[in-house]
């Protein structure tokens, strides 16, 4: 019986992942205009600040194991194509810059099914409602808070991404506290060290058939053992 409900509630997750909200790469463009970043040098020999906030820059190549571009779907985006700053960057994890992603839209629904994705560290996320935003990863059902402390690329060991379930560098992350109909900006802070800073806010990854077909499995399971205490 746990059994089929752990298979029940597989099926399901993937069946909410379905209805992510998608906030990035909806055009095959350069950039992401629904997106604007600016970029503050933290250290001595950083890149000069980005103090307009421009459009994010869709990065042309992704590194891996970044999830791969999808246009039309996700891209992620980042201060320019490459996703590497110059002056004195390197991939070492120190906290070079600072980053503020912000993106205007109205919500739906009070809660967003999102694939959020980020490298070096998430500093925070807000947005200008009433109503603190609460993250919950999907797998893990466990909150997700803030600021991250680990730093790295695809923040590897640090539980955030475990090696065994971050191929793309992404997790799946149900976000509540927005007003519906009413619209609001997100604000995401991140920190990098000037080699590969990039953000990714999209919509989850859709299951594949053979997830619907366990989701069935299960789901017939427990019609079949239903009738058999009903017979009971």
């Amino acid at each position: 019986m746990r059994r089929l409900l752990s298979i029940a509630a597989l099926g399901l997750a993937g069946t909410l992942q379905a209805q992510g909200f998608a906030f990035t790469g909806a055009t095959p463009l350069a950039t992401d205009p629904r997106w604007t970043v600016t970029s503050t040098a933290l250290l001595p020999g950083a890149a000069p600040s980005i103090n307009d906030p421009i459009d994010g820059v869709i990065v042309t190549n992704p590194p891996a194991p970044w999830r791969p571009n999808s246009p039309g779907v996700f891209q992620w985006i980042s201060v320019n194509s490459s996703a590497t700053q110059g002056g004195n960057s390197a991939g070492d994890n120190l906290k070079r810059y600072r980053y503020i992603w912000r993106t205007t839209f109205t919500p739906t629904s009070n809660v967003l099914n999102v694939s959020l994705g980020w490298d070096n560290q998430l500093e925070s996320i807000t947005h200008t409602g009433g109503t603190p935003l609460t993250f919950t990863q999907v797998v893990t059902g466990s909150p997700l808070g803030f600021p991250q402390t680990d730093s790295g690329f695809c923040r590897d060991g640090d539980g955030i991404f475990p090696t065994s379930a971050r191929p793309n560098c992404t997790i799946d992350v149900s976000i509540s506290g927005f007003t519906p109909n009413v619209e609001t900006t997100l604000v995401i802070q991140t920190l990098g060290d000037g080699v590969t800073d990039g953000l990714l806010v999209g919509p989850q990854i859709v299951p594949e058939p053979g997830t619907y077909a366990l989701m069935a499995t299960g789901l017939a399971g427990l019609g079949i053992v239903a009738r058999r205490r009903r017979r009971a």
